[in-house]
């Protein structure tokens, strides 16, 4: 369980692949311990059936301290907490996913990024809530059919580097941004192309 404060220090897009990157790495550990394990014993052989599920809401709540301890409370959330408690397998033979509320998506700004994801909707005792699921099977074989471009050193004009106190995301956030990447470059406009499935 997990919970940020400050919608503004990622965008949306880069949240959603933070969520993707961990299950990649997920995913590749798995991979390597199995290819690596001579134990035979069940749990061990039973490891590559591990999955991941992700639940992101987004709403309000407080902060209760009770000595060192810090509990969230609030009714958001409990929906969080409700939908961990889900039909989206046996409704949708989905296995890995990342299920995303409608609060979680229009917080974040990722309505764009929802094309390929399954519109969803539990029913609770407090009502019903929408969501979008993001299978992550496919984000999955993606990574692992994905090429490393490596450039031959004949063919690099010039190199420039410079180290930033920094998380990654947000220096890729403004890296990413043609607005931030114009200023960087001095160039008097940039243009993004290539934006495939809104991102």
């Amino acid at each position: 369980f997990s919970y940020g404060i400050d919608m503004g220090a990622v965008s949306g897009q880069t949240f959603v692949e933070m969520i993707e990157g961990v299950y990649v790495a997920f995913r590749r550990a798995i991979e390597q311990i199995v290819l690596n394990s001579s134990c035979s014993c069940n749990a061990c052989a039973n490891i590559g059936g591990l999955d991941l599920k992700f639940i992101i809401h987004y709403g309000e709540f407080l902060i209760q301290s009770i000595g060192t301890y810090r509990e969230l409370l609030g009714t958001d959330v409990n929906m969080a907490h409700r939908l961990t408690k889900n039909t989206v397998t046996a409704s949708t033979g989905v296995k890995a996913y990342a299920i995303y509320s409608q609060a979680a998506v229009e917080g974040l700004g990722i309505a764009n990024l929802t094309g390929d994801w399954i519109r969803h909707r539990e029913e609770y005792d407090a009502g019903s809530v929408d969501v979008w699921v993001e299978e992550m099977e496919p984000v999955w074989e993606s990574a692992r059919l994905r090429s490393v471009i490596d450039i031959p050193d004949s063919d690099i004009a010039d190199r420039a580097s410079i180290e930033l106190a920094l998380p990654i995301e947000v220096v890729w956030d403004r890296v990413a941004n043609a607005d931030y990447r114009r200023m960087l470059v001095g160039s008097d406009r940039q243009v993004l192309t290539g934006d495939e499935g809104g991102r």
